[in-house]
């Protein structure tokens, strides 16, 4: 998974070409909460993922934004563009305009993935805390140590002093691949 902001200043010249507004504030790239983002999944900014989505495995977000309740599938790519909430893009679609954005199908009841993200999002929770069952303290021992929360897009301080991550982050290593989970 990876997360490329670009520079939002050159100088003293503000870049607004490679930012995002989100509640007033201004993001390279802006992560919203509770938001899952699979192995080999990225997000180019400028960018906004708003919460509960899930973003596959193999699923470039390229200059896009992403509303919340969004799922994208494996493969699915994403250039510029903006998906509204409540919508999914099915596996192997390219998405380069707006117009397609627009056409993408909604989440029903009959969605298989509908509920894909709230069982990842309670999963990795529950490994984060240590477990409550034999199974979930056997898996914490592929655990990384959790980072502190931070806010993401504002600037919390990492364990190396530098100011990138953001509020309620986790990082979670699992099986030899690591998931993010920002609740």
């Amino acid at each position: 998974m990876v997360i490329h902001g670009l520079e939002t200043f050159e100088g003293n010249h503000e870049l607004s070409e490679n930012e995002v507004r989100v509640a007033g504030k201004t993001y390279s790239v802006y992560i919203g909460k509770r938001v899952s983002l699979a192995h080999q999944s990225q997000v180019h900014g400028p960018a906004r993922v708003g919460d509960d989505p899930f973003v596959g495995m193999h699923a470039p977000i390229f200059r896009t934004g992403l509303g919340d309740h969004v799922v994208v599938e494996p493969d699915a790519k994403l250039i510029d563009v903006k998906v509204a909430s409540g919508r999914y893009v099915p596996a192997l679609t390219l998405v380069t305009t707006q117009k397609q954005a627009d056409a993408l199908p909604l989440i029903t009841p009959a969605y298989r993935y509908r509920n894909l993200n709230a069982g990842i999002v309670s999963v990795n929770m529950q490994l984060a805390k240590g477990g409550t069952t034999e199974t979930d303290r056997t898996l914490t021992g592929y655990l990384l140590p959790s980072v502190e929360p931070t806010e993401a897009g504002l600037g919390g301080t990492t364990a190396s002093g530098s100011r990138n991550s953001a509020p309620d982050a986790w990082i979670i290593q699992r099986t030899r691949s690591i998931s993010f989970c920002w609740t």
